[in-house]
């Protein structure tokens, strides 16, 4: 069976014979296959002949067919019945994508609850999302039924049954009180009924409006209580009624819709008992207002206005001590304590506050900073947490012996320091602990940070301070490791011979750097560069500000980032240059938010996170005319590369989405062009040598070997990435450098994780960056890759190296480009050859200005034919006063295919007065054509002479 298929399957597209025509040479294939050759071979042709030729795809033989096409060919009859008798016979199969042919579907996609395949998951629109086998998933949902029954079935529902019938007890008891004062007005009036019924009357409708008001208060919420009470009663019934004989689709199915339920009834708040007020009353309004009152002024008796109001709650910060206070970043909001719960409450009174448990027991330390906007809590249940400013949990230590009585974020965000009774703890950002120290000094009530990040100080229960300093931190580049022994010592060990070499200070370390060859040291009072080949003798100049923030390094500069702004400086010494724009905050700035190359700064701006500014490090002065560069969300981090010319530098960025982007630095008047090349990104890296970029995409480490590809061709991206399973770096890992051939991530328990990258990237970066593609394609040959081929394709047409790219295409089985390449090769002059080579990347508008500024008036016209782009061709042909009947003769013909009338209003008033013959038309394309290849003739004849 499977022989017979290879028998009745097409060449072409690789299906069953549909519709099967019989080529003179006698080759059978689909009629939409011939069709799609047939239309592929006159896109590619200048002009449309009577004839139509068409190639065989099997034997290469020329047929030319009638202007009906594909349609003269005969039917192949036979084979068109063994096909449908072998569809009958034939034994269904399993079910397969609808999507993509053939593909079966075989993973079941957890955040669409539906079976997906293969290529779904890796170029479909499941792209990222989180997978699972079909009969995994159905075991872990297995006991998700009890769970959801237990949270509808936990405290939660005596606390709503219990606030109802409080409110209930609370409404009679207000009602008591009503009938007790019913009870006195009728004893009041009781002698005097005759005479006080009109008197009477007025008191019973104040009381019966007080009534009303009651109500109002009382029935919404009960009456939301009962509401809730049916829907839990209902989802339990719901749950409890699922069966086992169920498919395993439809349980996942209804149980992500009982989720969503459960968790949208959970999530909701209960209403508080509000307790009202009723005033006055009426015994007391009796015995001050009617006391006096004689039965001959009865009439003057005064009626009140009773009014049930909500009594407020102005005991709120009496009830709860606020046990600490911190400031946001920006300093418009205020965080403070409440209890086990954290509550962020903005300036501005309209402003909604957000409020959340935070804490098993009382929160008794919080903290806020500035430049990673993370907050730090610790409380008497001995755990610290890490927050972001919406709330949302990062980390949690394990439970201490002791409550946390303090927390201390360092000035640069990197790490914070903890302290407990006999405890003081040093953590990285993300959580994990750098050291543990156990003084003899009770609780640390309180700690603080020097301004540089490098001394502690605390505040002990038995009365003493306690000092601390931060030593032991590590730099590693290639094969140096440099560790701060001391405050004022570092220790360099070289592990390729185990050298090592000691290097003093005058004054204490506050940063350091250790990259391209060169280590930047910054003191209190001093700034040090020492070279990797000698760790003798360091350049040394003076600070003018004492606390250094940051040190970024470049091949050819440094940057330091103080508290009078940002300097780049050689590594000579010379300050180069001192960027600077309006509302700069140097106190802010981190690794994630500015980003150096040899000749570009980027710092994206925290008044406007949407906003980078970029500089060239040179002059300092602005780039694309002062222009910053703007996002449409708000940017997380930025990263710029560090290879290649100064025109084709290109800046990554993640959005607060965590989608990752490539753009133009020096955009040279053009628009901002923002590619999308991932998703779900948390952290990128460029390497050191070569435009490659690395990240972690989601839960997969992906290498992005030649990301410029799609300002080239963007169907190739797919096809240039590196991907390997992310899993053995822990849940959140952190990339600290790629450089070589190594990427050094950092665990989320603090472990450091390399992993080691194929040199055969950076190897064809090296060579096409120099032009040796002969060397590029013997590398690509010996690796046999097809993203190396992919990488190889996008860079010869960047560099519009057409022969190379041709192979490359070929390689990788893009036959439509491939004979796109080659029609660019026939053209006669370099002008439409360079214009099409733009057309093949997308860049419609630089094709269009390469040909009209060549005079090729008529091929720019027939570019926007090409493209359907009627309205441009028409303008370009009015313009320049010039096959404008050319433009009207295809659009008609465009139209009589597809059955349509003119609705433009342009083209139906030029075709008022313009006579369409298709014989005029093509002579005057001829003409075009002819002049196009004597004008190439005679300008390679003038290049020759003024060679010899």
């Amino acid at each position: 069976m499977e022989n017979l298929e290879e028998d009745l399957t097409c060449s072409v597209c690789y299906s069953l014979f549909n519709d099967p025509r019989v080529l003179p040479c006698s080759h059978t294939f689909c009629k939409v296959c011939l069709d799609n050759v047939l239309q592929l071979s006159t896109n590619f042709s200048i002009w449309r002949p009577l004839r139509l030729p068409l190639k065989c795809p099997n034997c290469r033989s020329i047929v030319e067919l009638p202007p009906n096409g594909v349609e003269a060919l005969p039917l192949n009859v036979c084979l068109r019945a063994i096909i449908e008798k072998y569809q009958r016979d034939n034994e269904p199969r399993a079910p397969s994508c609808p999507e993509h042919h053939r593909q079966p579907l075989n993973v079941y996609c957890v955040q669409d609850c539906k079976l997906i395949c293969g290529l779904c998951l890796t170029i479909g629109q499941h792209q990222g999302h989180t997978i699972d086998d079909l009969q995994t998933a159905y075991v872990k949902e297995r006991d998700a039924p009890a769970k959801l029954v237990e949270q509808l079935t936990d405290r939660r529902w005596e606390e709503v049954c219990g606030l109802v019938e409080k409110l209930e007890q609370e409404k009679i008891r207000h009602e008591g009180l009503i009938r007790q004062d019913r009870e006195a007005v009728t004893e009041f009036f009781h002698g005097l009924q005759r005479l006080l019924e009109h008197k009477k009357e007025a008191f019973m409708n104040v009381l019966d409006r007080a009534n009303e008001q009651l109500a109002c208060t009382y029935k919404p919420l009960i009456e939301k209580l009962k509401d809730m009470k049916e829907e839990q009663l209902e989802l339990i019934s719901i749950i409890s009624g699922i069966g086992d004989d169920e498919s395993a689709l439809v349980f996942l199915e209804k149980m992500h819709h009982l989720r969503e339920r459960v968790s949208t009834l959970t999530q909701t708040e209960l209403p508080e008992v509000p307790t009202l007020h009723i005033s006055p009353r009426l015994e007391n309004f009796f015995q001050e207002h009617w006391a006096d009152v004689t039965v001959g002024r009865l009439d003057d008796g005064p009626v009140p206005k009773i009014s049930c109001h909500v009594k407020t709650q102005s005991n709120h910060w009496k009830r709860c001590p606020v046990y600490s206070v911190a400031w946001a970043p920006d300093s418009d909001r205020i965080l403070y304590t409440f209890g086990r719960q954290l509550v962020i409450k903005p300036l501005q009174p309209s402003s909604k506050s957000l409020q959340w448990k935070a804490h098993d027991g009382i929160i008794l330390k919080v903290d806020w900073n500035s430049v990673n906007d993370l907050i730090l809590s610790g409380g008497e249940d001995c755990k610290c947490k890490v927050w972001d400013s919406y709330g949302r949990p990062l980390y949690s230590t394990a439970p201490h012996d002791y409550p946390v009585t303090s927390v201390a974020w360092a000035p640069d965000g990197e790490v914070f320091a903890m302290g407990s009774f006999n405890t003081l703890r040093l953590c990285d950002k993300t959580g994990w602990s750098y050291a543990l120290e156990k003084p003899n000094t009770g609780s640390l009530f309180s700690l603080a940070w020097s301004a540089d990040g490098t001394q502690l100080a605390g505040a002990c229960g038995n009365g003493q301070v306690i000092f601390a300093h931060i030593v032991e931190q590590r730099w590693e580049w290639k094969n140096f490791e440099i560790t701060l022994t001391k405050r004022r010592t570092m220790q360099v060990r070289n592990v390729l011979n185990e050298a090592v070499d000691t290097l003093e200070f005058r004054d204490r370390v506050i940063k350091a750097s250790l990259s391209h060859g060169h280590l930047v040291v910054a003191t209190a009072l001093q700034c040090l560069v020492y070279s990797s080949k000698n760790w003798n003798t360091p350049l040394i100049f003076d600070l003018k500000e004492a606390t250094v923030s940051l040190i970024l390094q470049a091949e050819r500069h440094f940057l330091l980032v103080d508290g009078g702004g940002i300097n780049v400086y050689s590594y000579e010494g010379r300050l180069v240059s001192t960027p600077k724009f309006p509302g700069m905050r140097t106190d802010i700035l981190n690794t994630k938010t500015v980003s150096l190359s040899n000749d570009t700064i980027a710092v994206r701006d925290k008044t406007d996170e949407k906003v980078i500014y970029l500089f060239d490090a040179q002059t300092g002065k602005s780039i694309a005319d002062g222009k910053p560069l703007i996002h449409k969300m708000e940017v997380m981090e930025i990263a710029l590369d560090h290879c290649g010319p100064s025109n084709d530098r290109k800046i990554a960025l993640i959005d607060k989405n965590n989608d990752l982007y490539l753009t133009s630095v020096r955009r040279l008047g053009k628009e901002q062009s923002m590619h999308k090349i991932g998703s779900m990104v948390h952290t990128i890296a460029w390497n050191d040598s070569a435009n490659i970029l690395c990240g972690i995409q989601d839960t997969q480490f992906t290498v992005w070997y030649y990301p410029s590809v799609v300002f080239v061709d963007k169907d190739l991206l797919p096809n240039t990435l590196f991907t390997k399973d992310g899993s053995e770096f822990s849940s959140t890992p952190h990339i600290l450098n790629y450089t070589g051939t190594q990427v050094t991530l950092r665990r989320s328990d603090g472990s450091l994780v390399y992993s080691v990258m194929p040199p055969y990237a950076t190897m064809l970066h090296e060579y096409t960056g120099s032009a040796r593609w002969e060397e590029a394609l013997c590398l690509c040959h010996f690796a046999k890759d097809q993203a190396l081929w992919a990488c190889l394709a996008g860079m010869a047409i960047a560099n519009k190296e057409l022969n190379t790219a041709e192979t490359a295409y070929a390689a990788i089985q893009e036959v439509d480009k491939v004979q796109y390449i080659k029609f660019i090769k026939d053209l006669p002059s370099k002008e439409s050859s360079l214009a099409h080579t733009l057309l093949f990347s997308g860049q419609v508008q630089e094709a269009e200005a390469t040909l009209l500024q060549a005079g090729l008036i008529y091929q720019a016209i027939q570019v926007h034919i090409d493209l359907f782009n009627w309205d441009r061709a028409l303008e370009l042909a009015v313009k320049h006063k010039t096959h404008v009947d050319t433009v009207l003769a295809y659009r008609q013909k465009f139209l009589q295919n597809f059955r349509k009338e003119e609705t433009n209003k342009h083209f139906l008033q030029y075709s008022e007065g313009v006579e369409v013959d298709w014989e005029k038309i093509q002579s005057k394309i001829e003409m075009e054509l002819a002049k196009e290849r004597e004008r190439a003739a005679n300008s390679s004849v003038r290049s020759s002479v003024a060679s010899h």
